[in-house]
Parts: C-alpha cells; sequence; structure tokens
C-alpha cells in the first residue's frame, strides 16, 4: 500500500501526545510506520485504500460461480461452467461377471465376446481378475490332465497349468490370476482346452468339468465395440452477472456456449442434444435453437497408431449460428442442457477402434461472456474491510478523509463511495450530492487506458459532532456504474487491468 510520506520532525509536544496514543493499546505499534507526519502542527495521516476496481476484483468477491480469463488480445471473458463430466471406461463398458461355473460340454469350450456383450474383439490384454477350474475324475487311477487357454500368452508364453486327479477324486485348482494375459482373438472368441489322460496315456473325458472367472475386465481391447450411448445427465448453469445489473440498457455482444469434450475412446463419438434450454429473469423458458443441430456434432478420436493419446473437440454456440446472443440478452439467470455420447453410431463391424482401462470422456459445458457491452446500469462494487481505525479518538480534535478516484474504464463511470458498520448497514458516503460522473479513459491501441481527468482529491470532514459515525466504519464500499451512453451506440471492450483507481487515506490532527 502507498503512504503518504513527509520528514517534518515533531515538536517535544507532539510526540508526547503521540506516545500516549501508542499507550493507549487503541494502536497497533506494528502499523506505526503507517502513520505519516503531515507537518509540524501535529498533523496525521493514515494510508486505507490503494487499490483499483476492477471486473475481477469484484466477480471474485461478489460472484461465487464465475470465473474470468482474458483472450489472446486480453479482452476480459467471464465464464460460468457446470460441473464436468466424466466417463470412464468402466463406466462405458462395464466388466464382465459370469453367473457361475461355466461347464465343459467337450474337452472344448469357447465363449464369444459378441454374445457376452456385443463386442467383436480382435486382441487385447486383460487387467484382471482369475480364473479357476474344477474337475471329478470317475477313474480308479491318477488322471493327469493339461489346461489351456489357446489364445491367451504372456512374454510369449502359452496359458498352460497341468494338474493331477487322483483316483476317483475331484479337485479344484487355485485361483490363476489372468492379470497382464495377452490374447489374440481372430475368431471372436477364447477357447478353453483340457487334455486328460490314463497312466498308459489313453484320452479321457471327466465329469463335472467347470472353469470360472472371478470377473473379466479388458486393460485393453481392439475391435469393433458396439454401439454404445451413454447418458451424461442433465445439467444446469447458473448465470447471475444480471445480479450487477439495477435497470436500464445492458446488451452484450457475442455471448456464446462452449462445448468442449477430451476423448481418449478410439473410436467415433457422437453427441446427441436432448435439450437445451435458456431461462430468463421472468422465468419464461427458451429452447436453444442453432444451425448446428442440423449436422451431426461428432468429437475427435485417437487412431490405432495413437493409443493412449487424448484428442480435444469443441463446438460453440454464438450470434452466428444461434439464438444464444439474443435469448442471453433478455436476462437469463439459467443455462440447462442434456447432451448423450454415443459412441460408434454407425455401428458399423468393420470400424475397429479400441479402449483402455484408462479411456475416459470428459465433457465440459460453459456460458462465456466476453467483455463487449452496451450499458446505462451496469453496476460494479467492492469491498474494503477495516477492523478499526487504530486511532484514540478522545485524543483527536477532527478527522479528513482524502480520496483520489481516477476512471480507468473506457466507459463513462457513475461513482459513491459507502461506509459501512460492522452489521452491513450504510452509515455514511463519499459524496453528499449523490454519484459523481467520471468520464470513460481514452483507449489505447495496446488495451491500456489513459485518464480522461487528472485524479483531484475529494474531501470528507469528521468533526467533533460527526467522530462517532468515523468510528463504527469497518467496511469501505465503492461501487461505479457503467454506462457507455456516450460512445456513439459502439461496442465497448473492457480489457485486463482497466478498472477504477482508488487512495484513501485519514489524516487527523491531536489535540
Amino acid at each position: 500500500m502507498n503512504k503518504w510520506k513527509f520528514n517534518f520532525q515533531l515538536n517535544g509536544i507532539s510526540i508526547a501526545i503521540l506516545l500516549s496514543v501508542f499507550l493507549s493499546g487503541c494502536l497497533d505499534v506494528s502499523n506505526i510506520n503507517q502513520i505519516d507526519i503531515i507537518n509540524s502542527d501535529a498533523e496525521y495521516a493514515i494510508p486505507l485504500i490503494n487499490s483499483k476496481l476492477t471486473i475481477e476484483t469484484v466477480l471474485s468477491d461478489q460472484i461465487e460461480n464465475a470465473g474470468i480469463s482474458y483472450d489472446e488480445d486480453g479482452l476480459t471473458v467471464v465464464s460460468y461452467s457446470a460441473d464436468v463430466i466424466k466417463k470412464r471406461s468402466y463406466d462405458v463398458f462395464k466388466p464382465i461377471v459370469f453367473p457361475g461355473p461355466l461347464p465343459f460340454t467337450d474337452s472344448v469350450t469357447t465363449i464369444r465376446f459378441d454374445l457376452i456383450d456385443n463386442y467383436n474383439v480382435e486382441k487385447g490384454t486383460i487387467r484382471g481378475d482369475s480364473i479357476r477350474f474344477g474337475f471329478t475324475s470317475p477313474f480308479d487311477e491318477e488322471i493327469s490332465l493339461e489346461i489351456h487357454i489357446q489364445e491367451f500368452s504372456k512374454n510369449g508364453q502359452p496359458f498352460i497349468k497341468n494338474i493331477i486327479i487322483p483316483a476317483n477324486g475331484s479337485i479344484v485348482t487355485p485361483l490363476y490370476s489372468i492379470r497382464g494375459w495377452d490374447f489374440v482373438s481372430p475368431q471372436n472368441e477364447l477357447s478353453f482346452i483340457y487334455d486328460a489322460r490314463k497312466q498308459n496315456g489313453t484320452r479321457v473325458l471327466l465329469e463335472d468339468s467347470y472353469f470360472e472367472f472371478t470377473y473379466f475386465v479388458f486393460d485393453f481391447v481392439q475391435g469393433f465395440l458396439g454401439k454404445n450411448t451413454q447418458k451424461l445427465y442433465d445439467h444446469q448453469i447458473e448465470v447471475d452477472i444480471f445480479d450487477l445489473w439495477e435497470s436500464g440498457m445492458l446488451e452484450f455482444e457475442n455471448p456464446r456456449i462452449q462445448v468442449d469434450l477430451d476423448n481418449s475412446f478410439g473410436f467415433p463419438v457422437k453427441a446427441i442434444i436432448n435439450h437445451f434450454d435458456v431461462t430468463d429473469l421472468n422465468g419464461n423458458v427458451v429452447p436453444l435453437e442453432s444451425t448446428l443441430f442440423n449436422e451431426e456434432l461428432f468429437f475427435d478420436y485417437p487412431s490405432l497408431n495413437e493409443i493412449g493419446e487424448v484428442k480435444s473437440s469443441s463446438f460453440v454456440f454464438d450470434k452466428d449460428n444461434s439464438n444464444f446472443a439474443t435469448a442471453f440478452n433478455q436476462r437469463i439467470v439459467e443455462v440447462s442442457y442434456d447432451v448423450d455420447a454415443q459412441a460408434n453410431p454407425a455401428n458399423d463391424p468393420n470400424e475397429i477402434g479400441f479402449f483402455l482401462f484408462d479411456s475416459y470422456y470428459l465433457l465440459n459445458v460453459a456460458v462465456e461472456l466476453p467483455m463487449r457491452f452496451k450499458a446505462d446500469a451496469f453496476q460494479l462494487a467492492d469491498h474494503y474491510p477495516i477492523d478499526s481505525i487504530p486511532v484514540e479518538f478522545d485524543l483527536v480534535s477532527e478527522f479528513e478523509l482524502k480520496t483520489y478516484i481516477e476512471n480507468l474504464f473506457p466507459v463513462d463511470s457513475y461513482v459513491q463511495v459507502y461506509f459501512e458498520d460492522e452489521n452491513g448497514v450504510f452509515i455514511d458516503s463519499l459524496f453528499t450530492d449523490g454519484e459523481k460522473h467520471f468520464p470513460g479513459a481514452i483507449q489505447n491501441g495496446d488495451g491500456s487506458t489513459t485518464a480522461v481527468e487528472a485524479s483531484t482529491p475529494f474531501y470528507l470532514s469528521y468533526s467533533a459532532e460527526r467522530k462517532n459515525i468515523l468510528k463504527q466504519i469497518r467496511k469501505i464500499y465503492p461501487r461505479v456504474r457503467l454506462s457507455t451512453q456516450n460512445n456513439d451506440g459502439e461496442w465497448t471492450s473492457i480489457y485486463k487491468d482497466q478498472g477504477l483507481g482508488i487512495k484513501m487515506g485519514l489524516k487527523f490532527k491531536l489535540n
């Protein structure tokens, strides 16, 4: 915080009186360097505010769900987003859960993925979990048994297990992990084979033979994975920019809705728009209309040689392709939407794709508001808290509040500064005759501005009769009302760091 600094020397009486202020306990000694000497007649100054009221400071203080960003030219963009929607592969492709043990109908049994979950699998890797086998032998001798899953391999080695079944006995194998096992399945099937032989080498069939998975989930799979629609559910975006609007005109040039989707699934994904609605201040619901709805909206996806990559896509509803700008300027308060993601919409089995266990959709929908507007009552305000005035009031004869205001908005500004007590009640104001007009600043080519009027001080006195008001002040509340009425009908742009400069300090005299 800047301070007014002077180099006068206190006389002995002033030092004594000022020490009594310190010793009274009402002045924070750690802030002693903030009290500056005005002159040798025992006048002092305390800086209170040295700040700039901008779109960003106001929205961060008063608007909970708005974000601020800046485009490549530095133009301020206010945005409102819904919760990000994320669908992972295990939401889209559920683990295959078998109802129970699957019997061997012969020494070879196959299961087809297309009969289980409409998959046409070419190859992949298993993430989990495990498999076990059960056999019963009717023979009076030990049986040697080799179990083989024909399409499985790991590090080049086939899946083969060898066990011994005792005479007239039964056995249930341990659970064998299948995590990390690769499979190649040109026929879209898995083949489970057992080879049971007597001691003389004669091959036999066994009774009550079966295999059983704990569950079956892919870490990676390549093939045609079927047409699949994922509900992404209905969401609402609350828009409260019009909380800063009092009355009169407020119109934005090109508000927009931006839909972004990150996709790491390796197959086509189509956006299904179930509804997009806009609700205004009066509760009227206006359906979003757009030429984009006449097209099929596809999101990009990684190809087979881009496994593990993420592709990002977006489409925008703006004034050029929709009625959103018109609807928005009717003072909207909410945008609601219901968008689904449809995988493999063509349902073409020749369209080979893939997914990883970590694959996902990530959908984000945002209302974006570039700050190019016309207005006559667009209000910005901010609060500056003050714990207390660090002075013993009984030792002071009078106070004077000195304020500098500089308009660096490129638009006419009407300013008032209010003072609130600890309950948020207005107890005083800087300008007793109402708002003061500050003409719009000159817009420079780089987005900066130059104030039209030089900053001049404004004074507010607190005599002995008014000291009690000053003592109650806990917040300083500057408010600016922007008006483009003198901008010849042109759109006004607000860039980064443009705002209302405010400096305020308190002068006082000791008795």
